[in-house]
C-alpha cells in the first residue's frame, strides 16, 4: 500500500513538472502571496492620490475622460469619448498643486460625505472621484450636482484639461465646448451661493 502511494505521489509531482514547464501563459502567483507588502514609496509610485473620471454620454453633452494625479505630480489623462484628444496625455503638476487639490477636497468636506450620497451613478452620467491619503481611500460616485462640479472645478484649475477635451476643428463643436464650460461655472456658481454653506454644516 505504501509502495502504491508513493508510486501516486511521484506521478502527481511529474505531471505538475511536465505542466509548469509546458504551460507558459499561466498567471503568476498574486503579489500578496510572493512577496512582502510594498513601502509606502513604492505604492505612491504605482497608485494615484486622486482620481476624477466623468462618465462621456453624448445625448446629455458630456464629454468621457479621466484625470489621475499621484503624488509626486506625474498626471495622466485618458481622453474617452467626445473629447478633442482621444487616449493617454502624460504630464506633470507641481507636488504643490497636488497638495493644494487634496487640501480644497478636506476644505469642502470630501471625507465626511457618504459615498452614497449623490447615489450609485448607475441609471445616467456621473462623476467619480477617489482621493488616497495614507491608508485611507475614499470614492465617491453620483449622477452629478453642484457639488460634485465643484470638485471637478478643484482638479481642473490645477490641470487644465480643456486643452485636451475641447475641440477647435470646426465652429460647431467649438460651440459646443464653450456652451459646457460656461454651463458647469455657471452651476457652480448657483451651488456655492446658495446650498455650500448648508451642505458642508450637514456634514461636518
Amino acid at each position: 500500500m505504501k509502495r502504491i502511494q508513493a508510486g501516486l505521489c511521484r506521478a502527481a509531482l511529474a505531471a505538475a513538472l511536465v505542466i509548469a514547464q509546458s504551460d507558459t501563459r499561466a498567471d503568476p502567483l498574486p503579489v500578496y502571496l510572493t512577496f512582502p507588502p510594498p513601502d509606502a514609496n513604492a505604492v505612491d509610485t504605482y497608485i494615484p492620490v486622486i482620481t476624477m473620471e466623468q462618465i462621456g454620454e453624448s445625448r446629455s453633452n458630456l464629454q468621457g475622460y479621466r484625470i489621475q494625479i499621484f503624488k509626486d505630480g506625474r498626471a495622466i489623462y485618458h481622453g474617452l469619448l467626445d473629447v478633442k484628444r482621444l487616449g493617454e496625455v502624460r504630464f506633470r503638476i507641481k507636488p504643490d498643486q497636488v497638495q493644494k487639490i487634496q487640501a480644497e477636497f478636506a476644505k469642502y468636506n470630501f471625507w465626511q460625505v457618504p459615498s452614497d450620497q449623490f447615489g450609485r451613478g448607475e441609471e445616467g452620467p456621473g462623476w467619480r472621484f477617489a482621493l488616497r491619503e495614507g491608508n485611507r481611500t475614499k470614492y465617491l460616485i453620483g449622477n452629478g450636482n453642484g457639488y460634485q462640479l465643484l470638485l471637478l472645478r478643484i482638479i481642473e484649475d490645477e490641470v487644465q484639461s480643456v486643452q485636451w477635451r475641447c475641440h477647435y476643428v470646426d465652429l460647431i463643436l467649438e460651440k459646443n465646448c464653450a456652451v459646457r464650460e460656461k454651463s458647469r461655472r455657471d452651476s457652480i456658481d448657483f451651488f456655492s451661493k446658495h446650498y455650500l454653506a448648508q451642505f458642508l454644516d450637514t456634514y461636518k
